[in-house]
């Protein structure tokens, strides 16, 4: 469905400077390079990222997200179509976040956005740091079957982390005398409910 709506698009040119067109084009020349024959795959995308459309989910390569958050970051990608990935959105700084569905596919079908899910969206609208203090949401609603009442709604979900602390978090903790070492390993929000064999 990305692929269509990236698709319908492809015929508007949302990069006007050649200074940022000669940028995607060394990106894309570089990830030519790590790619080797393979580029071949995302060829079309690189075409559209010269327009400043680029497409973000869970099934595009890996060198090929890099890219995008590259992109993203150096405000080169105009319009990113993309899947819930968004919500983490580490290195995917957006304007405009826009949901098309209050509907998502899973294992048993599609289901409605869950609470955490939808607004873990719309947090990563608004760009700290790229000159913008305010982020918009945009929640579009031309089928019967949208729930976006249901979901502002809804309880908050309490999150419980599975309780790994990884060793690079503990020889953080002996390296910086500025880290509360109880504080970090013991009443994270991530920490396990026992934690005395972290003591």
């Amino acid at each position: 469905r990305l692929n269509r709506m990236a698709d319908a698009v492809r015929g508007i040119d949302l990069l006007h400077e050649k200074k940022d067109k000669w940028k995607v084009r060394i990106l894309f020349k570089r990830l030519e390079k790590r790619m080797g024959e393979d580029y071949v795959l995302i060829r079309e995308l690189a075409t559209l990222a010269q327009k400043g459309i680029v497409l973000h989910h869970g099934q595009m390569c890996k060198h090929y997200l890099e890219t995008v958050s590259i992109m993203a970051q150096h405000n080169l990608a105009k319009l990113i179509f993309c899947t819930s990935t968004l919500s983490t959105g580490i290195n995917l700084p957006v304007k405009t976040a826009i949901l098309t569905s209050s509907k998502m596919p899973s294992r048993h079908g599609m289901v409605t956005l869950p609470s955490s899910l939808f607004f873990q969206i719309c947090g990563r609208a608004g760009r700290p740091g790229c000159g913008e203090s305010i982020g918009l949401v945009v929640l579009c609603q031309w089928e019967d079957s949208m729930h976006w009442k249901d979901i502002f709604e809804a309880d908050v979900e309490h999150v419980q982390g599975p309780g790994v602390v990884n060793p690079r978090t503990i020889l953080n903790c002996f390296t910086f005398d500025s880290i509360d070492t109880e504080q970090v390993l013991c009443r994270s929000p991530f920490s396990c409910v026992n934690y005395d064999h972290l003591l």
